[in-house]
């Protein structure tokens, strides 16, 4: 039984973790065939490469190539301060990879719940689309 719960408990966490990227990305076409695009992620990282994505692909729907005309600055738009916002996700990410270990550990599958339960807590606060992600670029 204990085992199950381990194996449950990485098979929860792994899910959880492998659906973060959830940017959401627009293009704003613009004039002279310069086109903005502008992503909005739960990562600095995920909202950078979704952003370069969208772009690559727009043109290459096209039949073009991207070519990146001017790069602006990822900024983080969230209410809480930014480090703070990195150490409660990071705390939670542990928590939850911990919890099915803790339960079994302490041969109390309670506290493990317990452990998975502050995990998630953590991870749903931190869990808006605080980073964007915007640049200029041309299709050729």
């Amino acid at each position: 039984m204990k085992k199950i719960i381990v194996a449950l408990s990485l098979i929860f966490v792994g899910a959880l973790l492998q659906s973060c990227s959830s940017a959401k990305v627009r293009i704003l076409p613009g004039e002279d065939g310069i086109n903005k695009v502008v992503s909005r992620d739960r990562e600095r990282d995920g909202a950078e490469e979704a952003a370069y994505k969208k772009a690559r692909d727009f043109c290459e729907d096209q039949d073009k190539m991207f070519f990146l005309v001017k790069e602006e600055k990822t900024a983080y738009q969230g209410t809480m301060d930014e480090q703070k916002r990195k150490d409660i996700r990071n705390a939670s990410k542990a928590a939850m990879v911990l919890s099915g270990p803790a339960g079994v550990l302490a041969d109390n599958a309670a506290i493990g719940g317990a452990v998975a339960g502050a995990g998630t807590i953590g991870y749903s606060m931190t869990n808006d689309r605080d980073y964007t992600a915007e640049f200029q670029f041309r299709c050729k």
